[in-house]
């Protein structure tokens, strides 16, 4: 693994493979929601044997070091996905860019090659979310072509309220939590569904609300002459809605965790 700077300071590692014989070019695979995982590595060396250097940046280098998730824990990477941030993620692939840039040659601008694969789709998007890195000028759309800066942060306020009860002779303790979260342009998957396919992009869908109560239980076992046993018990339920901007309609979230369970446990003190 190579270590390499992005603009802001950040470190990430990346994984660079050396083009063989004469080299041609260089090129930058961007990782799935698995890391750099070995199968990756492969692609990266099928490409140096044609003659391309090669860059693999570490995308979640900034939640979590030398993350690869095996492909049965797909949930565990969407997570790291979408806690991301857009911009930084954009700023690590251009510093695996300049690495490459480094080494010779030239960069090939990608706009001109986006609006050609657009001009040729069946299915045209309505709106493109662009990132200007500065390595070469290109001509945005006017009405299709939307700059990062156009793509609010998501904002909440957070309101909650703790209460503990602890029972009599230390046999335990009750709690239980009430929170409730003020959302601000929530960033969630918008629906582009054709009358064909099922598709969907990322950008602000909204406001909206999320709020709930988290209760805990421990009970001392020393009614039956085990006071060293310690039983715990848990309940969560959460709700979240939005509003949305484009069908005037209450939805949930996809991105933010809606769900309700229960936790049992059972530990020696």
């Amino acid at each position: 693994m190579a270590n390499l700077t992005a603009s802001d300071g950040h470190t990430l590692d990346c994984w660079m493979t050396e083009a063989q014989g004469t080299r041609r070019g260089g090129i930058v695979i961007l990782q799935e929601i698995f890391g750099v995982t070995d199968q990756l590595k492969g692609v990266a060396d099928r490409y140096a044997a044609l003659g391309y250097d090669i860059a693999i940046p570490a995308l979640f280098d900034r939640q979590e070091r030398d993350a690869v998730i095996p492909f049965d824990q797909g949930p565990r990477g969407r997570d790291l996905m979408l806690t991301a941030n857009l911009y930084q993620m954009m700023i690590d692939i251009d510093a695996a860019i300049q690495a490459l840039r480094a080494r010779g040659g030239k960069v090939v601008p990608y706009k001109p090659l986006l609006d050609e694969a657009i001009t040729l789709s069946q299915h045209k998007p309505s709106a493109v979310l662009m990132v200007d890195r500065g390595l070469s000028a290109f001509t945005s759309v006017p009405g299709r072509d939307h700059g990062y800066a156009d793509l609010r942060q998501q904002q909440l306020w957070r309101y909650e309220a703790n209460f503990e009860y602890r029972l009599p002779q230390d046999a335990g303790v009750i709690n239980a939590n009430f929170f409730f979260e003020d959302l601000e342009d929530v960033i969630d998957n918008v629906d582009v569904s054709t009358a064909t396919e099922v598709l969907s992009a990322r950008g602000n869908v909204g406001d909206g609300e999320r709020y709930g109560v988290r209760l805990d239980g421990s009970l001392r076992l020393s009614f039956v002459n085990q006071p060293q046993i310690l039983v715990t018990a848990g309940l969560n339920l959460e709700e979240s809605t939005l509003v949305d901007p484009f069908l005037n309609i209450d939805r949930e979230p996809t991105s933010v965790s809606n769900a309700a369970g229960r936790q049992k446990a059972m530990r020696a003190i």
